[in-house]
């Protein structure tokens, strides 16, 4: 009985010291609503150009594509990142703000 209230409390213990929160703090890029229409015109344009009979898989092309216009026309902004998502700072929830603020300054 006694062991299992110990462990009991070291798993609260354990529990409650952890950071909270999914993902981690990165930097990541987004697109400001002034550019999306010049990153679609950049990504469809190149989509276009590219040479369909070449070794590279229309999927890999796009989503290199994507992210050259994302560095092109975009902002780098601190977030959180959890596998491929990310969260600007200004769609977090206080708690994750406050971990970039720990981080860095959020933007």
């Amino acid at each position: 009985m006694k062991k299992s209230i110990l462990i009991l409390l070291c798993v609260f213990f354990l529990v409650g010291c952890s950071s909270g929160g999914k993902g981690y703090v990165d930097y990541g890029y987004i697109i400001p609503q002034e550019n999306q229409e010049k990153a679609a015109k950049f990504i469809k344009e190149t989509c276009e150009a590219a040479n369909p009979k070449s070794d590279e898989e229309g999927e890999d092309l796009v989503q290199q594509v994507e992210r050259t216009a994302a560095k092109l026309y975009g902002k780098m902004v601190i977030g959180i990142r959890d596998g491929k998502d990310f969260t600007p700072y200004d769609e977090l929830t206080p708690r994750d703000k406050k971990r970039c603020d720990e981080y860095g300054k959020g933007s």
